[in-house]
């Protein structure tokens, strides 16, 4: 049994998936139905930063003791106040520590690490999103382009974000149905092309 963990915030809770519930639980059924032993944790918590999911990385991690490990973190991060114009809610050099300190952890469990890209938003819904939260692409792509550095540097995988239209995405932040099936395919080919679904 090959055990798939995937950490991140509403994207990988399966926020807004009206149809199967996000694209981590499509993952899941399409391994289940395709006879694959493996087993897939969703271990997303909506508005999650990366300082969030380290703080509980270890526990969940040693409650499963994953094979893979995939995680979807930097949009919330990115994202800012009026008042906090000037700084991202995890400034960037936590956002680096965070991502350094997430990888050298799971290398306890696993060489099989990933980090998924971060997509862009519809800047006409989130510019400002409710309770005055800002999330801009630029910011976004400042974080993306720091994070697939980082996992070059430090020996994982980046898996490039499919690319959403507006038409993808239910509230301008989060993927619908169709934005969820894009990630979904996205993520099956990288774990066939790293053929971690042979096991």
């Amino acid at each position: 049994m090959v055990k798939i963990a995937i950490f991140g915030g509403s994207a990988v809770e399966g926020a807004l998936d009206t149809e199967e519930g996000g694209w981590v639980e499509r993952l899941r059924k399409e391994l289940l139905s395709s006879g694959w032993r493996h087993r897939v944790y969703n271990l997303g918590v909506s508005g999650a930063t990366s300082t969030d999911i380290l703080k509980r990385f270890l526990v969940e991690a040693k409650a499963r003791r994953p094979e893979v490990i995939i995680f979807s973190t930097g949009v919330n991060d990115s994202s800012y106040t009026i008042k906090t114009i000037k700084e991202s809610k995890v400034r960037l050099s936590n956002f680096i520590n965070n991502i350094e300190k997430l990888v050298e952890l799971s290398k306890a469990f696993t060489d099989n690490i990933a980090f998924g890209g971060l997509p862009e938003v519809d800047e006409r819904k989130t510019m400002p999103m409710a309770k005055g939260v800002y999330i801009s692409n630029t910011r976004i792509k400042q974080y993306d382009r720091i994070l697939k550095d980082l996992t070059k540097t430090l020996g994982v995988d980046y898996i490039d974000s499919p690319k959403f239209s507006p038409r993808d995405l239910a509230d301008g932040l989060h993927p619908n149905a169709q934005g969820h099936k894009k990630i979904f395919r996205t993520v099956r080919d990288y774990l066939e092309r790293k053929k971690l679904l042979d096991c």
